[in-house]
């Protein structure tokens, strides 16, 4: 077994985050060494930009969502497909759907407001001239609408027959692959900074030792296997789990609602969401 010692941060995890993280760090001027036990970075999954806080009703009211779709998008333009997300509350849902209309609403405003204060530019990069942000397509709630814009008359073909309601939102979609690709470009770039270890499984990660007089050193000290399957036992200053909450709790994460995605690739034509009754994991 090889001992080895780092005088650098450590990140698990070489998905969205963790090479966002990565990067971060190492324009700092901070040392990091990067993760994952994939052949290829960027493997974690991603839809479209969560620039609302309400798509979910489940969800928390998370404030910071248009901030962090935004800030995303303007950084990686490049990844961000210009199609907008359907979403359908079924019918048998468990939800108000008065409060999912408002929640839908009040987001839009948020998101619009926050919009406004880009440069055009910029905003062409999220959302294209002309279209709205929030358009609703079918409603229980009142009368329906009977005029939609260029993009809702195309999404209106997507609708399963028996919704009652619907939405078009412009949450621009994430183009995985795009987004892969200029994260290891990027990685490549910060030369020594950034050492990436792909292929490599943490099999164990513990305090290390104890510090003179106070008890905890600290460092933390990890036991890595790589392809060849050699274990390896490292230490490190400081480590960041960013393999998420399955990894990171030891136990599945805690589906907030059950819901089926459709990801079709001709230009434009937008995600589908259908919001169903919550149940186990799986797609229904």
């Amino acid at each position: 077994m090889a001992s080895q010692e780092h005088d650098r941060v450590y990140i698990l995890g070489a998905g969205h985050g963790g090479c966002v993280t990565a990067l971060t760090l190492a324009e700092a001027g901070i040392p990091v060494t990067l993760i994952d036990k994939e052949t290829v970075v960027s493997q974690g999954p991603a839809c479209h930009l969560h620039a609302f806080g309400g798509i979910y009703p489940e969800m928390p009211d998370l404030e910071s969502l248009p901030e962090h779709a935004i800030s995303f998008g303007l950084a990686f333009p490049q990844a961000v497909d210009l199609r907008p997300t359907l979403v359908v509350l079924a019918p048998h849902a468990p939800w108000s759907p008065a409060a999912w209309h408002e929640r839908l609403r009040a987001g839009s405003e948020k998101y619009r407001s926050l919009l406004d204060t880009l440069e055009p530019r910029q905003r062409r990069a999220l959302v294209p001239e002309g279209a709205p942000i929030l358009e609703v397509l079918r409603t229980s709630v009142c009368a329906a609408p009977t005029e939609f814009s260029p993009w809702g008359v195309q999404a209106a073909a997507w609708l399963p027959d028996e919704a009652r309601d619907a939405v078009l939102i412009w949450e621009a979609g994430i183009n995985c692959i795009r987004l892969a690709g200029l994260l290891e470009h990027s990685l490549a770039k910060a030369g020594p900074l950034i050492e990436l270890r792909l292929g490599t499984a943490v099999t164990s990660l513990e305090p290390d030792g104890e510090a003179e007089g106070d008890g905890a050193s600290g460092r933390w000290r990890l036991m890595l296997e790589g392809a060849d399957g050699v274990a390896r036992s490292e230490v490190a200053s400081a480590v960041v789990d960013a393999r998420g909450a399955h990894s990171a709790a030891g136990a599945p994460a805690e589906y907030k609602c059950v819901f089926w995605a459709d990801h079709p690739t001709a230009p434009n034509e937008p995600e589908v969401v259908v919001l169903d009754r919550r149940g186990g994991p799986g797609l229904t």
